[in-house]
C-alpha cells in the first residue's frame, strides 16, 4: 500500500469552505477510484492560516497514476481549491506503508 501526502495552508476565513470542498467534491471523486483505500485530513492553526495535511492511502502506484496522471508526483489541486489556499505543495510525497496497526 502507498500513502500519498500533501500539505496546504488555507485562509482562516476559508478553512471551513475548503473542508467542505474536500468532503463534497474531492472525496466523491476518490471514492469512485478502484484501488483508493481511504483519506485523512489533519489540520492545525499556524500564523498565516489553517494548515492541512491530506494523507490518502492507495493499493498501488499504478492506481495513483490512474487518478493523478503520468506525473504522479504533481499535486492535483483544482482552481476552486487554489482560491481558498494561501500556499500549497506543488508536489506530493509517496511512502510505502511498512507497518500499520488498527485497533
Amino acid at each position: 500500500m502507498i500513502a500519498r501526502h500533501w500539505k496546504g495552508v488555507a485562509h482562516k476565513e476559508k478553512a471551513t469552505s475548503y473542508l467542505k470542498h474536500l468532503e463534497e467534491d474531492t472525496f466523491s471523486v476518490l471514492k469512485g477510484v478502484e484501488g483508493f483505500i481511504d483519506v485523512h485530513v489533519l489540520k492545525r492553526e499556524v500564523d498565516s492560516g489553517i494548515e492541512f495535511i491530506v494523507i490518502s492511502t492507495w493499493q498501488s502506484m499504478d492506481v495513483i497514476e490512474g487518478f493523478a496522471g503520468d506525473d504522479i508526483d504533481k499535486a492535483v489541486v483544482p482552481d476552486v481549491a487554489k482560491d481558498m489556499l494561501l500556499s500549497y505543495d506543488k508536489h506530493v510525497n509517496h511512502y510505502e506503508i511498512a507497518l500499520s496497526a488498527i485497533n
